[in-house]
């Protein structure tokens, strides 16, 4: 009898334990994708690629166009989104359901953290906060 109450004590300790870090995983997602809806591509993106040694597909000429540039944004905010959206959903199935958690699904999140910690370090070099343009016209003073 001592020992099962020990057990679900423990059991009990390991569930919250995932249960905090998908949440902090879902938390971290959330946040930077509230802040890709501010961003625009760094004006200087090629020169830091070329700087740190990642070579992307969209570079085709020396400067992005504005294609590529809403492409590679859009491709950026769309994994963002995607990764939000399943650590959403691993954080709820794993509330409902503590035993679904296995040494398969412990890895696959463990990839999944890195790949998001990578963008958390990769999009500030490729993005930058928007810049306020004005659509005022300058008048003429005379």
């Amino acid at each position: 009898m001592d020992k099962n109450w020990y057990n679900k004590l423990v059991d009990k300790k390991k569930h919250k334990k995932n249960v905090l870090y998908i949440r902090s995983l879902k938390k971290r997602a959330e946040k930077l994708r509230k802040k890709a809806d501010n961003w625009e591509v760094n004006t200087n993106i090629h020169r830091i690629m070329k700087g740190i040694g990642f070579p992307l597909e969209f570079f085709t000429e020396k400067e992005l166009s504005e294609k590529e540039k809403k492409r590679l944004l859009r491709l950026t905010k769309y994994k963002l989104t995607s990764f939000q959206k399943h650590f959403a959903s691993v954080h709820s199935v794993l509330q409902k359901n503590p035993m679904i958690w296995s040494k398969k699904i412990k890895e696959t999140e463990k990839e999944l953290e890195k790949a998001l910690a990578f963008y958390e370090n990769v999009t500030p070099l490729l993005f930058r906060k928007k810049t306020k343009k004005s659509k005022r016209k300058t008048s003429a003073r005379f």
